[in-house]
Parts: structure tokens; sequence; C-alpha cells
């Protein structure tokens, strides 16, 4: 490796590469001010559209590595900085130009003083853009190098004239960095990207918050625009070892990155980035002008369950006005739930309306609400109007641009916000008709006018708040509903809940360790609730005191397993009942445990140093083993309760056992994945006792047993449209029962599938905040194969409950189903390295292990996976892997799995039997558990179910996915999934039979 020295700060390295002969290039520079002589900071430089590029430091100074092969001597190299001309020239050019000198000068740019402008009209607030506290879409930068890179959001203003900025505010997710600077860019538009830099002055910023809500003050810099515009944060500088830092983004507008300076800009559409803008204008200098007449108009009219209760009659009014001031247009009529359905079309002449308002009035409401299939690029229209209320249910809203859309909503509740803003982005107008009049509506409809109303996000300032106790102790989990509704609410970890109820409501209270309870609402202050337990606290929560005897501790030196006091003074040694209950690191677990251990830093980012007796060895890193695998990089990815015992060797006696490697000490760690004990259940052990032998005869389980007799008249139709008018009848008294539309779309099957799904998916529209009602729906929709329609669910699932463990192995695992292999494998990695404080992931590190090994074995291609375990990487195979999933964290039920030999063995989710599991899974939120059955028994096996539930109301039961893998982990496995409605299984029934 050698380095040619062109100049004392130019340097060009050549690097020799095995491929070709190419060389890695290292430039060194600084940039001038051509008049001052002075060094310019934080100017842009780099390679155009190339992907190479950087910001000078303070002192001018800046350098660029990069691959020769991936630059043209014709390629552009680009220097630029507010208030100076740009420097352009080709690649071999700029390299001749630093034979020579070593400093790249900028001449300074003459720019006009702003003119002075006096305004008589007033001057009005506004608010542009987006803002969310969200957290499930984000912009970032994880790279120090990235400097110069942007990110940004197209700001639209309408026909708003002289608009002035005063405001910056977005919402920061994650800062690992000390602080960083960044600098403000606000570009104008030229061909749907951003164009020219239009500030006069930079705009620097640092930014040293780790989380929350940040305001850059723009006004200032006299920031005035005419027209649309595009604001951008680019990263500076990075004090600190390393940056991970991310910003809220919007599921709508308009997100622009490069990812360093001078990069090509990406351009993606249906996000932005989550920029609020504060502005101000002058209503003098609005200019309202005509819209430009359609010819024809694309009419999307929300045929879903909650629309059934809209204002036809006000919605008609404005059709008939609005079409007859158009005289004569033609109207594709779209009616849309959780599908598009057949379009209608109606050639509007002379305003005539009639045959429009009359198929109006025929259309039914069912099904939830899809969005996403809106706006076909193939429609060619120049106009969509869209009656909805906009809770978007089955489907989330598609953005458009290009074309005006506009919203009209004749109900009081609705997404306003999100209306008002997809209206905004496509210059057209959110019309809500209980807040207009029927001019002002067909004003805007005909006029480019400007929509200044203000609406609020659903807030919960009106919920209810309440406490629940019992034995003086706040009880976590409880579930408490507004009952004969599906409206419910769970107590935390201090017993608080808040609820959408009102006074004269009937509060019912449920949780598997207490009485249930049901309060009426007489106020809404200081609402205290104390329940009384089922059980003995003290015999049945107290954690059970740590067995006794039983022999010698053994732990692992890494090559073989001694007896605890038989090690020397050079080994130390933790197992798990010395580990801080309160650690969520393993850094929490060393820290201050073991005699010459430093720890640098915290959490999974902690760095490790293991003092010996010789100087040299106090810079050398220490090296980790973990179930015999040699790390040379911390294992962040292991969450304490996966850990059974750490040992720590020092430095001279690891390099005997581990040479040069183990020079700098040595951890020793020793986990439970590859323990027999962690993927077997006590139960299992059963199968080999005696007096426990299978006698019975128990009969399959029938999808029908315990039918409600209501549903006679729907099972009893002739014909498909007796049964859709009995379906529709039906509906009218069960409207909120989620176990009918289960049974009628079971019903439906035979008839119309199409219609069977509509059915369906009436349980997101009855119970879209509900998390039992949407995991029921979740269940079905696998079960059906409905993958798509089953990851919007899911995702709603982690939407309400972003503190469960579930949510998460749910989405990872149903993510894999549809192929966004990227998107599982982060959410894995999330949960193995518990990066997420607000969860806890050690009730399913059974399950999640399984999961990543079963991803790792038929995926792995998909995804860079250097960073996890060699115990991660491949799974082991098995006859059969069974896993139960369950709705309700208070699901009681009982497993009886029957072995060829006629020997069984029951596992029971109730609190009587292990109310410790059952505790750990409501305080992590875990409701599944899997079975992994070995070749120990071959033949045929039984599974029985039987329900222990005490409730089994119509309104929202507990059901049960059952998921089986026949040759789990082999090129040849299969899956099927079965959905299991727990609450008519009072009596033993038999779930499945096979043979492995």
């Amino acid at each position: 490796m050698g380095a040619h020295k062109l100049s004392l700060f130019v340097v060009l390295a050549f690097l020799p590469l095995m491929v070709l002969s190419q060389y890695n290039i290292r430039i060194e520079a600084h940039v001038i001010d051509q008049e001052t002589n002075q060094p310019i900071p934080y100017a842009n430089i780099g390679f155009v559209d190339n992907g190479i590029g950087t910001v000078s430091r303070e002192d001018g100074w800046f350098q660029l590595l990069y691959d020769e092969s991936r630059i043209s001597k014709t390629a552009t190299v680009q220097i630029s900085s507010i208030g100076y001309k740009t420097l352009s020239f080709s690649a071999n050019r700029f390299y001749n130009l630093l034979t020579k000198d070593n400093k790249l000068f900028l001449k300074p740019e003459v720019q006009a003083l702003d003119e002075a402008v006096v305004f008589a009209g007033k001057s009005v607030r506004d608010s542009l853009g987006y803002f969310s506290y969200a957290s499930n879409l984000m912009a970032y930068w994880k790279d120090k190098q990235a400097l110069g890179g942007e990110i940004g959001s197209l700001i639209k203003l309408g026909k708003k004239r002289d608009t002035k900025l005063h405001k910056l505010k977005f919402n920061i997710l994650e800062n690992s960095a000390d602080s960083i600077l960044v600098r403000v860019n606000v570009y104008n538009v030229k061909r749907g990207k951003p164009n020219r830099n239009i500030l006069r002055n930079n705009i620097y910023h640092t930014i040293s918050k780790k989380k929350g809500e940040e305001i850059i003050d723009l006004a200032p810099y006299n920031i005035r625009l005419e027209d649309d515009f595009i604001i951008a944060l680019e990263l500076i500088k990075v004090h600190g070892d390393d940056i991970e830092f991310a910003i809220t983004a919007s599921p709508r507008g308009k997100a622009y990155l490069r990812y360093v300076s001078k990069d090509a800009w990406k351009r993606l559409y249906e996000r932005g980035i989550a920029f609020r803008v504060e502005t101000s204008y002058s209503e003098s200098e609005i200019v309202i002008e005509e819209r430009p007449k359609p010819n024809h108009i694309t009419m999307y009219w929300d045929t879903s369950l909650s629309m059934r209760n809209r204002d036809l009659d006000a919605e008609k009014k404005l059709v008939q006005k609005y079409l007859s001031a158009l005289e004569d247009v033609t109207v594709d009529l779209i009616p849309f739930s959780n599908n598009l359905q057949n379009k209608q079309t109606f050639n509007i002449k002379n305003g005539n309306v009639r045959d429009l308002t009359k198929a109006l009035e025929k259309l039914e409401y069912n099904g939830g609400s899809d969005f996403s299939e809106l706006f076909d690029e193939n429609i060619q229209t120049d106009q969509y109007l869209v009656f909805t209320d906009g809770l978007a249910t089955y489907g989330n809203h598609q953005a458009k641009y290009d074309i005006p859309v506009f919203y009209i909503n004749s109900k009081e509740e609705g997404d306003h916000v999100s209306l008002q803003q997809a209206s905004q982005y496509s210059d057209g107008f959110y019309l809500h008709t209980p807040k207009m009049s029927l001019s002002q509506m067909l004003a805007n409809l005909l006029k480019d006018t400007i929509d200044g109303s203000v609406y609020k996000k659903n807030n919960t300032e009106d919920f209810l708040t309440g406490e629940v106790y019992a034995d003086q102790s706040p009880v976590q989990g409880c579930t408490v509903r507004v009952k004969g509704s599906l409206i419910e609410a769970e107590t935390d970890a201090d017993g608080k809940f808040m609820i959408d109820a009102k006074i004269d409501d009937v509060l019912v209270f449920e949780h598997f360790g207490m009485d249930p309870k049901e309060m009426v609402i007489t106020n809404t202050k200081d609402f205290k609730v104390i329940l009384n337990s089922k059980y003995d606290r003290l015999a049945e929560i107290n954690i059970k005191s740590k067995k006794s005897g039983g022999g010698e501790d053994i732990v692992n030196k890494g090559d073989q397993k001694v007896k605890k006091r038989s090690l020397g003074s050079a080994y130390y040694v933790l197992t798990e009942e010395d580990f801080p209950k309160s650690a969520v690191f393993l850094s929490d677990i060393i820290r201050g445990r073991f005699p010459g251990v430093e720890i640098l830093g915290s959490g999974d980012r902690a760095g490790y140093r293991i003092r010996g007796s010789r100087s040299i060895t106090q810079s050398v890193p220490p090296l980790f083993v973990v179930d015999g695998v040699q790390l040379f990089e911390p294992p962040g990815f292991l969450l304490p309760n996966l850990i059974k015992s750490i040992s720590v060797i020092n430095g001279l006696a690891g390099t005997v056992r581990y040479g040069s490697l183990g020079a700098g000490g040595v951890f020793i760690i020793e986990t439970k994945l590859n323990s027999p004990d962690f993927k077997e259940d006590e139960e299992m052990n059963s199968l080999f006792a005696k007096g426990n032998d299978y006698n019975e005869s128990v009969v399959l389980i029938d999808t029908n047993q315990d039918r409600p007799t209501y549903l006679n008249d729907l099972w009893n139709s002739v014909t498909y449209q007796e049964a859709v008018a009995a379906y529709y009848e039906l509906r009218d008294t069960y409207f909120t029962e989620v176990s009918f539309y289960i049974y009628a779309a079971d019903y439906f099957r035979m008839w119309d599938k199409d219609f069977s799904k509509q059915v369906l998916s009436n349980i997101a529209e009855i119970g879209s905040n509900n998390y039992k009602a949407m995991r029921s729906l979740a269940f079905k929709l696998e079960e059906l194969g409905e993958i798509e329609a089953s990851v919007l669910v899911y995702e709603k699932l982690l939407e309400l409950k972003p503190n469960y463990a579930q949510s998460y192995l749910d989405v990872a695992r149903i993510y894999t189903d549809r192929g966004n292999y990227k998107e599982a494998f982060d959410l894995y990695k999330e949960m193995l390295a518990n990066r997420n404080e607000n969860v806890k992931f050690d009730a399913v590190a059974e399950q999640l292990k399984s999961q990543i090994q079963r991803f790792m074995n038929n995926h792995r291609v998909e995804v860079s996976y250097t960073d996890l375990p060699e115990s991660f990487l491949g799974v082991k195979s098995a006859p059969a892997r069974i896993v139960f999933d369950w709705n309700d964290l208070n699901a009681a039920f009982e497993l009886q799995f029957v072995s060829p030999k006629n020997k069984y063995f029951k596992w029971s989710h109730h609190y009587e039997q292990q109310p410790d599991v059952l505790l750990k899974e409501l305080e992590q939120g875990v409701s599944s558990k899997e079975f992994v059955l070995d070749e120990t028994f071959q033949g045929q096996w039984i599974i029985n179910i039987k329900s222990l539930n005490e409730n089994t109301s119509s309104l929202n039961p507990v059901y049960m996915k059952y998921t089986i893998y026949h040759n789990y982990g082999l090129p040849e496995e299969t899956k099927e999934v079965k959905f299991i409605k727990l609450n008519n299984q009072k009596e033993k029934v038999s779930l499945d039979k096979f043979t492995i």
C-alpha cells in the first residue's frame, strides 16, 4: 500500500485492489473565499449525481474518499456555498487543479438587497405541512460519512402570495450523537424535484435533544415565497462517536432524499417528512381564480359500514347544485368499501342528475373502508369527488398530487385532518357539510379558494380516567369496557385507564385473577374501582422461592464444564440468579460485578475492557465466546433473560486458552438457547409417566357447534338473494357482535366469496380500536389465506398495542409471509437487541428464536446477517411445530396432547394453574404459545382442546388460531392454519389428528 503526495495538503492515496488494478482515491483540500482569503465553512463538495460528496469543516478543509472505477474522467465536480458562485469542472480537470494547489477558491456572488414591501391587508398566521409523533415511519441518518445528505418534503402554498416562513417544527425519534449541526435549505420546485436553493444566508441549527419536538426559528431570515417549495435539513457535522438520528415521517406527501452532498435527489411518493412550517401571509395577496371546468369527474362513494348513517340528503343537494353549475359533464360513479365495486357512467346534460341520485339511493352499506385502490393511474379524469368520512379501517389513503381531489364528508365524525391535508396536496378542498353552507361548498368547488379551517385530531380530553386496585395494589391488565359495546381499555402498571365513556354508561371490569365487577358512571372525576381477588394472592402471585440443594453449580469455561468451586482465581462467574432484576442490556449485568472489568458507555453500544497484569493487554479488546462461538464484537443481540451464565477470564489465562485472541481477556457466555430445557415443557415428561393413559373418545371440533339460534333464518335461506336479505335484517339487531360477522362470513363462502370477505371486513369497522376484535379478524384472514389484508390488521394491532411483545412478533412473521424480508428482519433484530424500552421480549424468547431460525433457513439471501450468532442461522428440523394464538390475554383454556402410545399431557392456560406465567404474559402483552414435537414418538397424534372461559358473550368472544408446521425446517415444510371458536368448546373436542 503506497501513497503519492501531490502537495502539502492534497493527497491521492492509491490502494491496489484485486480486480482490474483499480484504485481507491483520497482527496484533501481547502475551500477559500477568493476576496478575503478566509476559509469557507460547510461548503458542499461532490461528484454530481454519483453518491460521492462531503461538506467542508469550519476551517474549509475537506476530504473525499472513493473508488476510482466509479467516476469517469468526464464526471462533473461541484463546489458550492450560499453567497458564492458555484465551481463546476470535469473530474479530470479537478485532478489537474489539485496537483498544482490544495486550495479551491469561490468567488462571492453579488446579491441585491431585499426590496421593502408594505402591505395594507391583514396578516394571517398559517400552518403548513405535517407534524407527527408516530414512530412507524421515519427518516434518518445513520452514517457520519453522510455529510451533505439531506431529507426534505414538499410544502404546498396553494394560492397564497408573499408567504413568510416563521418556524420549522419536527419530531425527533432518536438522536444517539452528542449533538449534530444541520443546515436548513429551501428549494424551489422544477419538474417535481428540488431545483435552486433560494436562501441568501446559511441557516445553521444545533440539535442536542435526544427525543421530542424541535423548533428552528426562521423568522430572522425574512424568507418570503410565492409558490410551492421544498424545505430540507442537511447534515453538516456530527459531535460524538456515532450518529443514529431519526425524525418522524408522514404517510402522505412527497419526500426527497439525497444521501451525500451533490448526490442525485431521490423522490418518494406517498411519503413525506413530518415538517410543520409556521407561516404568515397577507389577506390582500390571496388571488382567487375560477377553477378549470372539468369535463370528466370520477366520483368515489364510500359504502363501508360506518357510512350507513351519512346525511344523504345534504350530499345529494351538493351534487345537484355543483353538476347543475357545470351543466354538461361525464361522471363515473365508483362505490367502494373493502374493495372497488362496478363503475356506473352518467352523462349529465343541462345539470340533470336524476339518474345519478337514484343510483346513490340504491347503494347498500357493508364492509370495511379500503382507500388503497382509489386513484388508479389508468383513469383519465379531470377531477375526483370522494364522499367519505375518511376513517380507513381496511387500507390507507393514497395521496394524489396532479389531479384535484375534493373530499366530502356529511358526518360529524371523521378523519378531518387527513382529509383536509390530502385535499390540499392535490389543490382540492375538504368539504365538511355539517360545518359549511351549501353556497360555501359550491364556491370552494368552483373557485380556487384556500382552506383556512382548523381541524384537530381526535383527542382524549373528554375521556373518562380512573384507577383499579385490589388489596391496596394497582391492578395491571384489567380489561375495562363499556357494557354492550366494543369500547375497551386496559389498565397500565399503575392501574390507570382512560376510556371513551360518558355518564350513565355501565363499565365492566374483568381480570383473570379478580372477580368481575360492573359500575354505573355517575361522574367523571376520580373514578376508582376496588376489585376482589378470586384466589389467595400471597399463594398465587408471589414469586416462587428458589429451590435449594440439588447439587453444585456447573459453569462453562469455554471448552469444558467444571464445578464452580474448582475454578482458579483467574476465573469469575455470574449465574442468572446473580443478575440484577432491572438489567436491560448485557452491560447492565456485567457493570460493577467482575474485578478488573470496565464498562465504557452504556446500553447495547457499551464497550468492554478486562484489565490484566500486563499493560500491553489493556489496549486489546476482549473476546466474547457465546455458546462456543467466538465473537470479536460485544453480543448486543442478547437479552438478559436469554443468558444462563457469564464467566470472565483475564488476559493471561485467556491467552493460554485462546491464544492471541484471548490476550485482552475473555467473556464466556452460556445462553438458554441451546439448553434442552429451553424448548421443552415440563408437561412433556408426563408422556413417559405411568397412570396417564388416554382412553377417551372425543368428538372432532365442529365449526357450527352451539351456533346461535338467531342465525337459523340465514342458514335456512333457499336463494342467494334471500340470504342477503336475511343478513341485512339480522345485522340491524346484531350490529356490534363480532361473532355475527364471523358466522355470516363463513356461511356466505358457499354463495359468494367476495361478499363473504366484505361481511368479514365489517369487524374492522365496528372494532377498529378493539384489540380483541381486530386480532380475531387477523386470525380469520390468515385461515382464509388473505395475507395482504392480514398485514393491514396486524399493523393496526401494533398501532393499538405498541407495548405488547406479541404485536412485534406477529408483524415480523406476517411481513415474512408477504415477502417483506428486510422489514421483518429489522423487527427481529430490534426484538433481539431489546431496543424498545417500552417493550419486554423475554416471554416470547422461545418463539422469537424459532421464527428467526426459520427466517434464516428460508430467506438468508435477502438480508445481511453478519451480526447474528450462529445459533440463529439455521433451524433444527422437527416433524411438527404447533403455535396457538388467542385474542384475549384473559383467555382460559386447556390443551391435551395425546401421543401415538396413548400417553397424554395437559397444558392449561388458567390463572389457578400457573398464575406466574399468566401475569408475565399480561405484563409483556403475550398471547401465544408454541410446541415442538420431535421424532421420539412416531405415529398418530391427537390434540384436544377445551374452553375454561366463564364469559361466553357473543359480542366479542374468545377466538384462537391454530397453526401447525409439518416437516418443520425442511424443504418440504407445509403449514396449515385453523380458526377456532373457543367460546363454543365448553366440552373437550379434538382439534386435530396427524401422523409423524
